[in-house]
């Protein structure tokens, strides 16, 4: 990917906008903060983990994830939870083995499922049967509670299934086929 003005942002936990050269790469992220209630991991450490590079680029451009030379770039100018759950997006891209297309059905498809991806990362069942709670269901309320976009919000709650005595995250046809299973009464 080539970029007009040379200099590209690098992210990083301590020091957000420090300018390297086009062809300096960030090998290692640390990220040395309290976790949000209701979070789940550091996606700055996860990134790290992965080897992916995280650059925010000047100029505009939407946020993606590069598979061939594994950078997310990222939108200048995010911060807060909207950034966290941006990366958590494009690292689900990279850990889905989604590959870029043109077919808008299989774009759409692989949007959704890093969607899906993200929202079950960075956002527990407890942590959000507590803010569905406190919240009254509120979307944004809860949201800013659980450190998450509100879009991610609406994608972890379209993954339930609620019955008479349970709440199932992502069930599939089967007996005892579900990521988590919260009993209600």
């Amino acid at each position: 990917m080539s970029h007009r003005g040379g200099k590209i942002l690098v992210l990083s936990p301590t020091r957000r906008s420090t300018s390297f050269p086009e062809a300096t790469t960030l090998t290692s992220i640390t990220h040395n903060h309290a976790l949000p209630r209701g979070s789940r991991m550091d996606i700055w450490n996860l990134a790290a983990d992965l080897g992916l590079t995280v650059r925010e680029r000047r100029g505009t451009h939407r946020s993606g994830y590069a598979p061939n030379s594994k950078h997310i770039d990222l939108t200048p100018g995010m911060r807060g939870r909207i950034l966290r759950g941006v990366m958590c997006h494009e690292i689900a891209h990279h850990v889905l083995g989604h590959r870029p297309t043109d077919f808008g059905l299989i774009r759409k498809r692989q949007e959704a499922a890093a969607n899906i991806w993200a929202a079950q990362t960075l956002i527990t069942p407890e942590a959000y049967a507590d803010a569905e709670h406190h919240r009254d269901g509120h979307i944004t309320s809860m949201a800013i509670d659980l450190n998450v976009p509100d879009e991610l919000v609406v994608v972890y709650r379209s993954t339930l299934l609620r019955t008479d005595t349970a709440v199932y995250v992502d069930p599939r046809m089967g007996v005892g086929q579900f990521a988590h299973r919260v009993e209600v009464g």
